[in-house]
């Protein structure tokens, strides 16, 4: 029986299509991963990753690949864990409502959900533990092996033995790990312009529709934020 609470932050018919999606899965093989930053939490003004090596780095950042060096520097401090610690003893990352509902309801029907985020795999723990506890499993990114997000998730994820029945993400880089998911594959459209949720979603409505993704709207939700 479908409780009427089930995915009461979405709008139909997504509500419907993800609820019929779930309860017609085939019965083994219940995996489901989701990417973190942009997915699961909120990555405006930017990611919580980046939020963190900005605090913590003395270096200058003033690019993506700057970003990277830093914090792969910074994983190599020996009070790297103490700073994770410290960042997320004060701080919590704003989580998207709709998607924690998805989550529990993936739970409730015998899947098991994974996290899986290019973000480094100590910061990745500790802010599941933090903000996000409902997941099985959590999949970082060892920053000392590699440090590739469009590639990285599905060799993580074949390291772990996992192969998702479906897959959640919200921007190119997760293109491979939906993929090489066995059933479905949703991207997080960002379009809600007023509370700062918004980042290409022409671009990325284009791009799923070519590779067959489904697609998941900010605006078809009736609330953000957890």
């Amino acid at each position: 029986m479908i409780n009427a609470q089930d995915l009461k932050s979405w709008n139909e018919p997504m509500r419907s299509e993800l609820i019929k999606m779930i309860k017609k899965a085939p019965k083994k093989g219940r995996v489901a991963t989701f990417d973190m930053d942009g997915t699961m939490i909120s990555e405006s003004p930017t990611y919580e990753i980046a939020l963190f090596t900005k605090k913590y780095s003395d270096a200058e950042i003033k690019s993506k690949d700057d970003l990277v060096k830093a914090l792969v520097a910074l994983t190599k401090d020996e009070n790297y864990k103490q700073y994770v610690d410290e960042y997320f003893s004060d701080h919590q990352a704003r989580v998207y409502q709709p998607m924690l509902e998805l989550v529990e309801y993936l739970k409730a029907n015998d899947f098991k959900v994974i996290l899986c985020t290019a973000s480094e795999e100590y910061f990745a723990q500790v802010a599941a533990k933090t903000s996000l506890p409902m997941f099985d499993d959590v999949i970082g990114t060892n920053m000392a092996v590699r440090v590739n997000e469009h590639e990285g998730k599905v060799l993580n994820l074949k390291e772990a033995g996992y192969q998702p029945m479906f897959a959640f993400g919200n921007s190119a880089g997760d293109y491979e790990m939906m993929e090489y998911a066995t059933k479905k594959s949703y991207l997080v459209i960002h379009d809600h312009k007023e509370s700062g949720e918004y980042a290409k979603p022409e671009q990325y409505i284009s791009e799923c529709k070519e590779k067959g993704f489904g697609t998941l709207n900010i605006n078809d939700w009736t609330t953000i934020f957890q």
